[in-house]
């Protein structure tokens, strides 16, 4: 039994389990904290690592899937070193038996996330998969060199029954658990950058006149003529939005099925205005290096804001076709929709229009001011909100509280 195996008094492979342990940890602990404070990791761009890191599957229930691992990395370095003092041996054989367990369980959890950057998210994580090779290295040494395991069955059958039981507990909630990935920040915490460096900001216009609207969102930190922004929904709504997004961005795509499903089933007059914020260093001052499929987004938001130029009515038509399905229509796609929808002459004249590059510079320098690692961001009268996914509950509490609304009103 349990109690009669020999213990294995050599502490190289104690060594070897708190240093990967510790690495694994040190790396968990850095996605923490990008996660936490919506940074591009570095050397990762916004290309796979935020695909992974900003989507559903990041969050075990209501909390990041790096504390899971952090957790398991610090419980695993403290049985390694309770199991290299012979003054504590007594406790050395209830302790290898509970690493082995979670070393089982750790093995499992990590094929369970690769599966899912492999499989569902498409997109790896070069951090996260770091990782799990430390930690990879770490449950496995445990698993080979712990005694309890190499010399009783019973004791396999035991580790292996207890651990597929939480494994299966771990995933279950993984599946059926979907977390709001989403934030509101109030306007009097944002930390804003110098409007001198901006990279163009928002424009205060001239007087108003007849066709003008003035809107003061952000605690008054923006102020722009509703006039002279593109706009999905109507001049007159009741509740101005402004939206900073890219076409290329799932997140963005995302947001914008859960606004269409939010606008359909509640009664509730708004205007958002839609600022394209191209993740390519070509056409955005804020980003360093453009992240790997976004290649295509300086000239996706060229195409949008040729066609709101162009004929403003036709805009939303334009928006919604080009932010339908899980991916972003071709170049080739996209301009044949938007001549279909303005004509080929009408198209190629708005895209020479000063006023493109004005709106997409707008856009890229609303980010760089409220300091925006990624998008999307919904700025509204008093709030930022972040948005990687959730449930559309959650998302019509969250426009019910930033909106400051008493009453959601189903549509009959």
């Amino acid at each position: 039994m349990i109690g009669s195996v020999r213990m294995n008094t050599s502490r190289k492979p104690h060594a070897c389990i708190f240093f990967f342990a510790l690495m694994a940890l040190a790396v968990s602990a850095y996605i923490l904290v990008a996660v936490k404070s919506h940074q591009v990791l570095y050397g990762c761009g916004n290309g796979g690592c935020h695909e992974v890191l900003e989507g559903r599957w990041e969050r075990w229930g209501p909390m990041p899937v790096a504390i899971l691992g952090i957790g398991g990395y610090l419980a695993l370095m403290a049985g390694a070193v309770f199991t290299s003092i012979s003054q504590l041996k007594r406790g050395h054989v209830m302790v290898w038996y509970l690493m082995a367990i979670e070393s089982a369980i750790g093995l499992g959890f990590i094929a369970w996330l690769i599966f899912l950057q492999w499989i569902v998210i498409k997109h790896f994580c070069i951090f996260c998969l770091s990782s799990h090779l430390f930690g990879f290295f770490a449950y496995t040494i445990t698993l080979i060199r712990v005694p309890i395991w190499s010399q009783n069955r019973y004791s396999r059958l035991m580790i292996s029954g207890t651990a597929t039981a939480a494994l299966v507990f771990m995933i279950g909630i993984h599946i059926a658990v979907v977390p709001n990935i989403h934030a509101a920040e109030n306007a009097d915490d944002i930390e804003y950058a110098d409007p001198d460096n901006s990279g163009g900001g928002m424009i205060r216009f001239g007087k108003a006149k007849q066709d003008s609207r003035t809107v003061h969102l952000l605690n008054d930190q923006l102020t722009f003529d509703l006039y002279k922004v593109p706009v999905l929904g109507s001049h007159a709504a009741e509740y101005v939005m402004l939206e900073l997004s890219d076409y290329c961005c799932p997140s963005c795509r995302k947001l914008n099925a859960r606004m269409i499903q939010f606008r359909k089933i509640y009664d509730l007059d708004i205007c958002i205005v839609y600022l394209p914020t191209p993740m390519n260093s070509t056409c955005n001052s804020n980003i360093k290096k453009t992240p790997r499929d976004f290649e295509d987004s300086c000239t996706l938001a060229r195409y949008s804001m040729a066609v709101n130029y162009a004929d403003a009515s036709k805009f939303e038509e334009y928006h919604d076709f080009m932010m339908e399905g899980a991916t972003p229509p071709s170049i080739k796609e996209a301009r044949k929709k938007a001549e279909s929808l303005v004509g080929s002459e009408v198209f190629a004249k708005a895209l020479n229009s000063p006023k493109i590059k004005e709106w997409i510079e707008t856009g890229v320098g609303v980010q760089g001011y409220i300091k925006a690692k990624t998008i999307p961001r919904l700025i509204t009268k008093n709030h930022v909100i972040s948005y990687s996914g959730g449930s559309k509950a959650g998302f019509a509490k969250l426009i019910k509280t930033v909106l400051d609304i008493d009453e959601l009103k189903k549509r009959e």
